[in-house]
């Protein structure tokens, strides 16, 4: 199954991480492209599915 890493950066330059609670460590955002899908598409897709909601 492919996949895809994002590292969304914002206007001032921050880098946009998941934190993994579990082992205390920070990852970049990524997931499974799914079927049909472009990888460019999936790479787009997985921050907004990630990213805290305010």
């Amino acid at each position: 199954m492919p996949t895809v890493a994002a590292l969304p950066i914002d206007e001032p330059g921050r880098v946009l991480l998941v934190r993994q609670a579990a082992l205390g460590t920070s990852s970049t955002i990524g997931g499974a492209v799914d079927e049909d899908e472009a990888p460019a598409d999936a790479g787009r897709r997985e921050p907004d599915r990630s990213a805290p909601r305010a």
